[in-house]
């Protein structure tokens, strides 16, 4: 505890009914101005650490993201990074359209490739 918040709970014993001082009161007001001027520094720091995550988590939210869109089908919006299946392979949509008749293996990259169905297994 600090000196001046020490001197200030000596100067106010609880249920005292001692009358306040000039002095007392000089104090109390430079006590309340010294804590005030940390408060302030304090919240001025957790304003810029604020303002810091705020700009992080903008470049987060700018950044694609992966959603799973289902099996590719035509008429269908594609966004980028939106996720499809197409004859048993995986595909990334890289660019952002209206998915025509024919699948655009242009604006998709390929993430997994079809495997065998597994009937020689077993």
């Amino acid at each position: 505890m600090s000196d001046k918040k020490h001197d200030l709970m000596r100067a106010f014993p609880k249920g005292s009914k001692t009358p306040i001082t000039a002095k007392t009161l000089v104090l109390v007001v430079d006590t309340i101005l010294s804590e005030m001027l940390k408060m302030q520094t304090r919240v001025a720091t957790l304003e810029a650490a604020n303002a810091t995550l705020r700009k992080s988590l903008d470049a987060l939210a700018q950044k694609p993201s992966m959603q799973f869109a289902g099996v590719w089908k035509p008429n269908t919006t594609y966004a980028r990074g939106d996720v499809t299946t197409r004859s048993g392979c995986g595909w990334v949509c890289t660019d952002a359209h209206v998915a025509r008749d024919a699948f655009d293996h242009g604006r998709f990259q390929m993430f997994t490739k079809a495997g065998r169905d597994g009937k020689d297994l077993g």
